[in-house]
């Protein structure tokens, strides 16, 4: 039996990002995966960033269950390990049987046939584990109500690497450094804020440094190459990524925005797919420019 798309796609993902050093976001909106419904899309961003931001725990919980440890196994496999575990432990919509019998079926789609009892007798006492749990992603009220024996539990508990938890206890004292790794594990909230004029952008972003500037060619006051210029200017703000979104599709316009210093440079009409990976784009640039 064939496995869903979304947990395709995020086995695939994984696969990649462990392989290769490839980066979750750029996959994950990449042309190859653009025909995905907006649900499978939705569970297969979950399920990759979710492995991603817990996987420490996640491998504490396979190993539990395990004769081998995490490190011996093949990759294919623990991927496979890893997403069910992730599903079991904090997704509650989704049945416990599906996630494992997926996962099983992932391990067999990786032509790793001789591991699929393995995999299968691990997932199934994971399974009755996690079913005497509630299966939710800790709320950070949950978690900073929970009291942690020392760095080593900190570490596992909350897929922080532990070298780092036994500074922060050594810096800031157990509570405190409970309280960062909390914090490290929120999912972001999306904020978009809007401005009409050139120069209530440049003081918006003066006020709050935004991840990404999305700019029109046309803005009252100020157009977007000279709200660009004035950014390029400033140290602080020299490198922070900045997408055109304009309908002045001709030579000169587009030469005008890039001169500026626009990261990329987007015409009407597009798609929201196009947008999205172009958007991913400029940020991945700009962390590959700073870290350079």
């Amino acid at each position: 039996m064939s496995t869903s798309p979304a947990r395709a796609t995020a086995f695939d993902v994984l696969l990649r990002i462990a392989q290769q050093e490839a980066y979750a976001s750029e996959l994950l909106h990449s042309n190859q995966y653009a025909q995905l419904s907006p649900a499978d899309h939705g569970l297969a961003t979950e399920l990759v960033m979710g492995v991603l931001r817990w996987r420490s725990l996640l491998d504490a919980e396979i190993n539990r269950f395990s004769d081998k440890r995490v490190e011996k196994l093949d990759i294919e496999v623990l991927t496979a390990l890893r997403l069910a575990a992730y599903q079991l432990l904090f997704l509650d919509r989704i049945p416990g049987r599906a996630a494992v019998h997926e996962s099983v079926e992932l391990v067999k789609r990786a032509r790793k046939g001789s591991a699929v009892p393995f995999a299968n007798a691990v997932l199934r006492k994971l399974a009755g584990s996690a079913s005497t749990l509630p299966r939710s992603t800790p709320t950070p009220v949950q978690i900073e109500a929970t009291q942690y024996g020392g760095a080593a539990e900190l570490s596992t508990r909350l897929a922080h690497p532990l070298w780092l938890v036994e500074r922060w206890v050594r810096q800031f004292g157990l509570a405190r450094a409970q309280q960062v790794c909390i914090y490290d594990q929120l999912e972001p909230t999306p904020a978009v804020r809007l401005a009409e004029a050139g120069a209530e952008a440049l003081r918006m972003i003066g006020e709050q440094m935004p991840d990404l500037v999305v700019l029109d060619y046309k803005m009252s006051g100020m157009d977007g190459p000279a709200v660009i210029s004035a950014l390029r200017a400033n140290p602080a703000t020299h490198l922070l990524p900045v997408l055109m979104l304009t309908s002045m599709a001709d030579e000169p316009s587009t030469r005008a925005g890039f001169e500026a210093g626009a990261t990329d440079y987007v015409t009407k009409p597009f798609s929201i797919p196009q947008l999205t990976a172009r958007v991913h784009a400029c940020l991945a640039r700009t962390q590959l420019a700073i870290a350079g």
